[in-house]
């Protein structure tokens, strides 16, 4: 009976802690994808997110979700209803990035977000980008 005791605790412990990583619909262009989670965003672990752009140029970008998406500028959009889903805190040149999570555990339970945006896919100059990405660091 301690034994189940046990498990069902472990369970609990973490039944309030949000999903590990979520796609946060309603973001980025009808067109495009989600950013793929590489590794588990955990203290002390190494974790990133990768997408494929194809031929297109990319920028990676983490930062805080915004609580309502905002529309891409449609001077700059490929196409109409692009929604940004993050405040950028950092941007990265390529499709993908990753960083090690300090072995703090006053990061449990702090998320954050990633969306890429993807440049030169049709004609003249403009961005798409990919749906957002939140992921919550866990124990």
């Amino acid at each position: 009976m301690r034994s189940i005791r046990l498990s069902c605790a472990a369970l609990l412990s973490g039944a309030f802690l949000p999903a590990q990583v979520t796609n946060l619909p309603g973001t980025g262009c009808f067109t495009q994808g989600y950013p793929t989670a590489n590794g588990q965003p955990r203290i002390g672990q190494t974790f990133g997110t990768d997408y494929d752009p194809g031929r297109a140029q990319a920028f990676s970008a983490v930062g805080t979700v915004a609580p309502v998406p905002l529309p891409l500028p449609p001077a700059i959009a490929c196409q109409s209803g692009c929604l940004i889903g993050i405040n950028a805190i950092a941007v990265v040149a390529g499709p993908s990035w990753a960083v090690t999570i300090p072995a703090n555990p006053a990061l449990v339970g702090t998320c954050l977000g990633a969306q890429v945006a993807l440049f030169g896919l049709i004609g003249p100059p403009c961005v798409e980008l990919t749906g957002a990405v939140q992921f919550c660091i866990q124990p």
